[in-house]
């Protein structure tokens, strides 16, 4: 038998995958939050058109926005994708800011 000693080395222990990509999980919660902030401003800048289009992309943009918000709060529940929750935050706090902006920008606008 040889003199091994069969304790593993603490330092080349595999390190957990997530711990090294939480800013990529960032993004990807950025990411996953947009498309309700894209879709209401494409209808607020059709609205003017009077478009039924814009009424059912404010609607579907309300259920996404609606859907992110359950999102977030699921991520943040879950350690290992906490940071994707935390993307998803900083959009469902963002989006209305934003949309606010866009409305300002549009009625100070000259028709």
């Amino acid at each position: 038998m040889s003199n091994q000693n069969l304790t593993p080395d603490p330092a080349q222990a595999p390190k957990p995958r997530w711990r090294e990509t939480r800013k990529g999980h960032y993004f990807i919660g950025i990411a996953a939050g947009i498309p309700p902030l894209i879709l209401t401003l494409i209808a607020l800048g059709i609205v003017n058109n009077a478009s039924g289009w814009a009424v059912n992309l404010l609607i579907i943009a309300g259920v996404l926005y609606l859907l992110a918000w359950i999102a977030t709060i699921a991520f943040l529940v879950v350690a290992s994708v906490r940071f994707i929750g935390y993307g998803l935050l900083t959009m469902v706090l963002g989006i209305p800011v934003v949309v606010f902006l866009g409305c300002i920008v549009i009625i100070t606008l000259p028709h």
